[in-house]
């Protein structure tokens, strides 16, 4: 009468009761002798978490094996640096006493670590490695280059101490440096000081807000702050947005394109763990009673349905997929090398879409062009003849170049002479 699964059951150990979870993640350390600290590295792929995902707080759930029981870390037993795996970083364990590798559930020998998420598995960045025994080097300037903080340090560029200790067997830098900047340009000094000079480090005024994100965070190009206005988008693009809030601000960033691996290139998120770290930083300079919201803008689709007659030669296959990746590069340019930036309040006329169309050198003409706005996936159905973005936090895109509709016009058949009918009136 017994229970039998014949799969393995994934669950932890929540606050209340047992609850399923929908990832877990298992480490699984050999010559760990408790009580003893572990130092592990988690390299992950920055920006690879869902940027329209909300990430709940406690996220990540971490445990330890003992005697075929998943006890849970205590919050004093671990320090955390990245930011719930938002972000490449250490993360520090104290593993108790009790801790055990005399185990049947997994291999044993082993002290194993758990990490399990009960929902939002996607607001955790995708692992591209974990390393033990991981500690941080940082740079001490002893009058280098000035331009050297701002370069990357390739991976394995560290392979020794500087002052050689009998008890390190080996050096090994796994992966690339990260959060060099370069030093202040005379110009930059001047600006920074008179913004300071305005908003003293606290944030008052909607400029206020901006400048200090923008001096704090060179990776933001763009930042836009709406003052009694509360913005707290869900993963399917709805949730709450209120502009008349008060006590509310919501400030929405864009991010800088260059040298970044965005999710999607038409819709540059700025990544959750950034986000985390501007309200971090804002929320020591905002007066107590704001209650502060820091997101992602809204971006809205632009998208065309049009008839078009190419001139003789061309073929039509080839230059129809030419002919949408030329108007998703002109709605959405920072999407390519070579493009330009977002903004916010951006308007289209459809005037200026077909005279773009027209204008390529394989179109003969278009007919039947109409212009739909998308917002949140749902697809516009009116034709307009301008687009105009429908919150203060949206920015126009293009929508997908499969998404665009054109349908080529073939020359009218001529007919044929033929012998008119003596019974016809």
């Amino acid at each position: 009468g017994a229970k039998i699964h014949l799969l393995p059951q994934f669950s932890f150990l929540g606050d209340a009761a047992m609850q399923r979870s929908e990832a877990e993640f298992y480490i699984g350390v050999s010559g760990l002798e408790p009580p003893q600290n572990l130092a592990l590295l988690f390299q992950v792929a920055d920006g690879t978490a869902d940027p329209l995902t909300q990430k709940p707080d406690p996220h990540i759930h971490w445990s330890y094996l003992s005697g075929n029981q998943w006890i849970p870390f205590a919050n004093n037993e671990i320090d955390d640096n990245t930011a719930a795996l938002l972000k490449s970083g250490i993360i520090t364990f104290t593993f108790p006493r009790n801790a055990s590798t005399i185990n049947t559930q997994l291999l044993g020998g082993h002290h194993w670590i758990r990490a399990a998420v009960s929902n939002s598995a996607d607001a955790v960045c995708r692992l591209l490695g974990v390393t033990a025994q991981a500690f941080g080097a940082t740079f001490t300037d002893k009058h280098n280059d000035p331009a050297f903080a701002a370069k990357s340090l390739e991976a394995g560029s560290i392979s020794k101490l500087d002052r050689p200790d009998a008890a390190v067997k080996k050096i090994q830098q796994p992966f690339a440096a990260f959060g060099g900047r370069a030093a202040e340009a005379p110009n930059a000094f001047y600006t920074r000081v008179n913004e300071l000079l305005r908003h003293k480090d606290r944030a008052i005024t909607l400029w206020d807000y901006e400048r200090l994100v923008l001096e704090a965070f060179p990776q933001i190009y763009r930042a836009k702050c709406l003052n009694h206005t509360q913005y707290e988008p869900t993963g399917s693009g709805a949730g709450i947005y209120r502009e008349l809030a008060p006590g509310h601000v919501t400030l929405v960033t864009i991010p800088k394109i260059e040298g970044q691996k965005l999710r999607n290139p038409l819709r540059p998120y700025t990544s959750l763990s950034v986000l985390e770290d501007i309200a971090t930083y804002l929320l020591e300079r905002i007066p107590c009673f704001v209650k502060l919201h820091v997101r992602n803008p809204q971006f809205e689709e632009i998208r065309v349905r049009f008839k078009v007659r190419l001139f003789d030669g061309f073929d039509e296959t080839y230059y129809t997929g030419q002919l949408k990746e030329a108007i998703t590069r002109f709605l959405s340019p920072w999407a390519f090398p070579g493009g330009g930036l977002p903004s916010f309040s951006g308007k289209v006329h459809k005037a200026v879409l077909i005279n773009f169309v027209e204008e390529q050198s394989y179109v003969d003409y278009v007919t039947d062009f109409q212009v739909f706005h998308d917002i949140n996936g749902l697809p516009g159905t009116d034709d307009l003849s301008e687009v105009v973005g429908s919150l203060a936090v949206s920015i126009l895109v293009s929508a997908p170049a499969k998404k665009h509709e054109i349908q080529v016009i073939h020359p009218a058949e001529e007919e044929t002479p033929r012998e008119k009918c003596t019974c016809e009136a």
